[in-house]
């Protein structure tokens, strides 16, 4: 059965998720679809709607696939701690400077949640706001502090967002 499903579904599957990850993840994808339909395929009771089944497998695997991704990527503010592992520089000592350049409340958000490690749920409920609305002024204050990185620091990154090489320029680290 699954065979016969592999024949019928390979292309338009395949194709499906070409639209939805990036190239390089298309294969190793496609082969955890067919290992769930293989796994599966006894459970169909509506041979007829086998097509929806499939579709749905594939959809839900793309999302997990995302869901692991966003897990084991680091945050913003880790690229000193990257930069480190992955070239010569050290920009550990720029994250307080560079932080100073930022708002009173971006400098706070930052150093409460990346810094010190704190929930955002409970910097939420302190602060009277819904947790929505921090994660998304977090989000803001990490991509201002990017920002002020990326003016100070020449960096190179691949296609994934992995820092490959950097240099600094002429600033206050």
């Amino acid at each position: 059965m699954t065979e016969a499903l592999w024949e019928e579904f390979k292309q338009p599957i395949e194709a499906f998720i070409r639209t939805k990850v990036h190239q390089d993840e298309v294969e190793d994808l496609l082969q955890d679809v067919f290992m769930k339909i293989h796994q599966k395929v006894h459970t169909v009771r509506e041979h007829d709607r086998i097509e929806s089944w499939v579709f749905q497998i594939t959809r839900n695997a793309i999302i997990d696939h995302y869901r692991t991704k966003r897990q084991n990527t680091s945050l913003t503010v880790d690229i000193p701690e990257r930069m480190e592992e992955e070239s010569s520089v050290d920009f550990s000592p720029c994250i307080q400077p560079l932080l100073t350049q930022l708002s009173t409340e971006d400098q706070k958000l930052i150093s409460r949640v990346n810094l010190e490690g704190g929930s955002q749920k409970a910097i939420a409920e302190e602060l009277g706001i819904g947790y929505s609305a921090l994660k998304s002024r977090v989000q803001r204050a990490r991509q201002r502090l990017k920002d002020v990185f990326v003016e100070c620091c020449e960096i190179e990154s691949d296609v994934y967002g992995h820092i490959v090489s950097a240099k600094t320029r002429d600033c206050s680290c």
